[in-house]
């Protein structure tokens, strides 16, 4: 919106009503037959959830209301018990020390910025996670190329999820 011309001040007051008004919207529109879900995703969550030594979250720049509505037309919220959506903040980059807290809260220990890392298919995935020193493995589904991706800063960059999943596997 602030690309568009709005002063941040007068988007962070228009938000509330944005919000009520879009996630109304995305209710009435989702439509599982025509949502696409790609390949790897549920195994690749199964695959982490399964580990012990690992916590999965989600971080994203959907507002929570909404992402939790995405993600329960695949029965994928079951996967994330926190993380940090768009309501945390106005910035993505924002959002990983929110993750990283809600974390430790969680789970009892705090985690250094080394021990995350933070999985994206967008340039904005990738800068958020520089901006912390986390380290990023960017996914080009389609979002931002690879070499996009790479240039941003990711430390790792896989083709598509199953290839993403033999980088995690190896991490």
């Amino acid at each position: 919106m602030t690309a568009a011309g709005l002063s941040e001040e007068e988007v962070r007051r228009l938000l509330p009503e944005m919000r009520r008004l879009f996630l109304e919207k995305l209710e009435g529109t989702l439509d599982r037959e025509r949502m696409l879900l790609l390949p790897g995703v549920v195994e690749l969550l199964e695959r982490q959830a399964e580990r012990h030594d690992r916590a999965v979250a989600l971080l994203t720049g959907n507002w929570e209301p909404g992402a939790r509505t995405k993600l329960s037309r695949f029965d994928l919220n079951r996967f994330f018990d926190f993380g940090a959506f768009g309501c945390d903040g106005f910035d993505r980059a924002e959002l990983p020390p929110v993750a990283l807290e809600r974390a430790e809260a969680r789970l009892g220990r705090r985690f250094a910025p080394a021990e995350v890392l933070i999985i994206g298919d967008t340039l904005h995935d990738v800068t958020c996670a520089r901006a912390h020193g986390i380290p990023c493995l960017a996914v080009a589904t389609g979002y931002a190329p690879a070499g996009e991706l790479r240039a941003a800063g990711a430390d790792w960059v896989a083709a598509d999820l199953p290839e993403a999943l033999e980088l995690i596997d190896w991490l």
